[in-house]
């Protein structure tokens, strides 16, 4: 397994003054033709997170449907992508978690320069995930996602993926362990 090591170190003088190290254990592997990595994160039962390169826009993310082969996301409208699909991965789906802040939010993509965190939402009695353009500092802030016609819809109302980077349970008292979230 890869990890991504992230140093910041401060000098002062020639010593290090303080080391700053966050390890980033989730990565994204190619998707295709309906197969699931066995390290795959589900988001839901039946549901993937997924990243898909869309026409020099970006990477956007998606909803994973393995059964249909296909992964599903919106940049203006709805759009089944067959290919450039990517999925979360992760050998411990325990740090992740479902929250409503921005604070620790994971990075799921970009577009047109603009970082894109991934987001969560019952709409039209099923599960969709979706991109979410930052809440704290986007006018159009919110998490995009698309209805049974195929438009886009926001929502200021959702959660937001997170990853405890610790090894102790989150805190945070409105976090949401992702595999027991109750479906209504």
């Amino acid at each position: 397994m890869y990890k991504n090591l992230l140093c910041l170190f401060l000098l002062s003088r020639g010593r290090v003054l303080s080391a700053v190290f966050a390890i980033q254990d989730f990565y994204w592997r190619d998707y295709a033709h309906g197969f699931v990595p066995k390290d795959a994160f589900e988001g839901k039962p039946g549901i993937y997170i997924g990243q898909v390169y869309y026409n020099g826009h970006g990477l956007i993310p998606a909803t994973v449907y393995p059964y249909r082969n296909a992964a599903v996301m919106v940049y203006d409208t709805r759009q089944n992508m067959k290919e450039n699909i990517k999925i979360l991965c992760n050998s411990d789906t325990s740090k992740f978690y479902w929250q409503g802040q921005m604070a620790y939010a994971i990075r799921g993509g970009f577009q047109d320069d603009q970082n894109l965190f991934i987001g969560l939402v019952k709409h039209e009695g099923s599960w969709k995930i979706g991109k979410v353009k930052d809440i704290d500092a986007y006018e159009n802030k919110g998490l995009y996602v698309w209805d049974k016609a195929g438009n886009h819809v926001k929502f200021t109302n959702f959660h937001l993926l997170k990853y405890n980077f610790s090894n102790t349970p989150s805190s945070d008292p409105y976090a949401y362990d992702i595999r027991n979230l109750a479906i209504h």
